[in-house]
């Protein structure tokens, strides 16, 4: 059994030096500690967190795997990458991990969770995570609408 959770980086301010370099503003810091901290509620720790370089996604992640405890492996590929680049990205992951966290950017984060999934979801909001679990014992399986849904949440806005 393989598991999967695509996590959109949390809110970034509108304002930086290029796209790359934007941080997260107050909301999206906000909703990254929430989101780590409902993950650790609900016992749902990965065996690594792959994180786009990209300001927002790193911080995203970095802010998610201190509540967890968890290792964060930063890949510059993951920041302006297509679906058919991610899945391939997905497929060479080590089956010795079993619970995967991708961070990164729409529209990528929706169009894979919902290519590997068995669900339509229509918007993947700023720090939402969609889980996928897959009846597979290595990533190089992967293949689509094979997975089932496990988890979608999203930060409601205040």
């Amino acid at each position: 059994m393989k598991k999967i959770y695509f996590i959109r980086h949390a809110k970034a301010k509108k304002e930086a030096k290029t796209d790359f370099l934007r941080n997260l503003n107050d909301r999206g810091l906000k909703n990254a500690k929430e989101l780590g901290i409902k993950l650790k509620e609900l016992g749902i720790l990965p065996d690594i967190i792959f994180s786009s370089s990209a300001v927002r996604a790193i911080s995203t992640a970095n802010i998610i795997a201190d509540k967890l405890g968890a290792k964060v492996k930063q890949k510059d590929e993951l920041y302006d990458i297509s679906t058919d680049e991610l899945l391939r990205f997905l497929k060479a992951i080590n089956s010795e991990f079993n619970t995967v966290f991708i961070v990164g950017h729409n529209p990528t984060m929706l169009e894979i969770s919902e290519f590997l999934s068995d669900s339509s979801i229509a918007k993947m909001p700023t720090c939402a995570i969609f889980g996928i679990k897959f009846d597979i014992l290595k990533f190089k399986d992967l293949k689509e609408h094979s997975g089932e849904v496990i988890l979608y949440d999203y930060p409601i806005k205040e």
